[in-house]
């Protein structure tokens, strides 16, 4: 590296830390809001608290049931669902005015059930009439995740407690995306349970409610300092970017690439685990298929492509036979795997986006340009033609 080549990189990074709006955009990042000033960032029932309050049509934000309806609009239209249609009748159709929302404002305490679990949000007597002569009451329950994992065991339990005589049970699962991730096969198969993340809960949900005409001024301050809880708790993690600061880093991104990309490559080049961003604009029209022994693998996104390798991988027979020899684990460096028997990397960092098949995961949270990489390094490794 000569140096002007030293020179220019320096000089791209000393432009990147002293633009205003990348000190804007990490001001934002690290802007006060009341749950870390009190120590609740993590607080469970804190979370659960402010999610009942938004969806209690009783509620003093005064927006009476528009949080039900634009949340069961969001898992219709963005969620993992098997239950599309009634979410859709939900969110048009519903009738709260008979809705118990547990925790709420007059009354604190979560809804226990039989066997003492707690539902984080239980909100009862949600009534949808199906003709002039039917009309069905459904109990929903959201279960939020903060730090815990979710697992089909807790969930299936709600369904076989928390439903009463008369009702209807149904579920969201509101979580970060791995989380969600870690339990797709369950959700994919379940009739009763749906999944959003927090991103999309902002986006369709919180977002939208800032622009309420009748939220007050203090309750817009306090939704607001719980979006800011939602930005950044998950260590360092984004769990929700907001409309601004998406703005903001594209702006940067289009003024400093040759900083952002300097910065990139450095940290590919030293192993850390923020590393998987695309290598340049172009990463997006690298073409994501290739064919092995014959057959064609492809995919829309970098996840795709690993999933449906995967899938025809476990079709064949080949996971099973490459766990049987010894070939898998496979590593992609000293802190990463590429694929493994749980969803975490040698460091005990989880997987930030598994795909599952035949019992393995493998991770697919990188680049375009990486997934494909990994794809063809992984079918190397199990001895198979690619071209």
């Amino acid at each position: 590296m000569t140096d002007a080549t030293v020179d220019s990189g320096i000089a791209a990074l000393t432009r990147l830390v002293t633009d205003p709006h990348f000190l804007r955009i990490d001001r934002l990042r690290n802007r006060a809001n009341i749950f870390g000033i009190v120590g609740r960032t993590y607080t469970e029932t804190w979370h659960s608290m402010i999610l009942a309050w938004l969806l209690d049509p009783r509620g003093s934000h005064g927006m009476e049931d528009h949080a039900f309806r634009l949340l069961a609009s969001t898992v219709a239209h963005h969620g993992r669902s098997n239950n599309r249609q009634l979410w859709y009748r939900l969110a048009a159709l519903a009738d709260l005015k008979h809705a118990v929302v547990s925790p709420n404002e007059r009354s604190q305490g979560e809804k226990v059930y039989a066997d003492g679990k707690r539902a984080d949000v239980d909100i009862d007597d949600v009534r949808l009439m199906i003709t002039k002569e039917k009309t069905i009451s459904y109990k929903v329950v959201v279960e939020e995740k903060i730090r815990d994992w979710p697992t089909p065991q807790q969930l299936d339990g709600y369904a076989t407690i928390a439903t009463i005589p008369g009702r209807e049970f149904v579920g969201i699962l509101l979580a970060p995306a791995d989380r969600i991730a870690s339990i797709e096969p369950y959700l994919d198969a379940s009739d009763i349970w749906s999944a959003i993340d927090f991103q999309v809960f902002h986006d369709g949900v919180l977002a939208p409610m800032l622009e309420h005409p009748e939220l007050d001024d203090r309750s817009r301050l306090l939704l607001g300092d719980y979006i800011d809880c939602l930005r950044t708790w998950n260590k360092g993690v984004p769990t929700v970017v907001t409309d601004s600061e998406k703005e903001l880093a594209l702006a940067i991104y289009e003024k400093h690439k040759e900083a952002i990309r300097l910065i990139a490559k450095v940290l590919r080049a030293e192993g850390k685990e923020d590393a998987d961003t695309p290598e340049a604009d172009e990463d997006e029209d690298i073409d994501l298929s290739f064919h092995v022994n014959g057959t064609e693998i492809s995919g829309a996104t970098g996840r795709e492509l690993m999933a449906n390798f995967m899938a025809y991988l476990d079709k064949g027979g080949i996971l099973k036979k490459a766990a049987e020899s010894g070939a898998f684990p496979v590593q992609n460096g000293p802190k990463r795997f590429i694929v493994n028997k749980e969803p975490i990397h040698p460091g005990g960092k989880k997987f930030l986006t598994p795909v599952k098949a035949g019992g393995w995961y493998a991770e697919a949270h990188a680049s375009r340009a990486q997934i494909l990489a990994r794809t063809l390094k992984l079918a190397k490794h199990l001895g198979l033609s690619t071209d």
